[in-house]
């Protein structure tokens, strides 16, 4: 999947979330903590064009899911038995 799908499908979901918990969920999405452009914890710097452009999203999600990668082959390396 390029990142250009990746964004449409999370812009889609953030979409989704934000009418489910009625407020914006942009900045708050659980791979939101691996954008730079993330503030305030809770808030993005960048309007919804420039997320698409520059697929800010798609970005992150990769970051998060690298980390959650990493993490796990970690764990798996750590309590493998001998």
């Amino acid at each position: 999947m390029t990142n250009k799908e990746r964004q449409t499908k999370l812009d889609k979901l953030k979409w989704e979330e934000s009418n489910a918990y009625s407020v914006d969920m942009t900045g708050a999405m659980y791979y939101c903590m691996f954008c730079s452009h993330r503030i305030n914890e809770v808030e993005c710097k960048l309007t919804q064009e420039e997320r698409e452009t520059v697929c800010a999203c798609a970005t992150a999600y990769n970051k998060f899911n690298t980390n959650k990668n990493k993490k796990n082959k970690h764990k798996t390396e750590t309590t493998t038995p001998i």
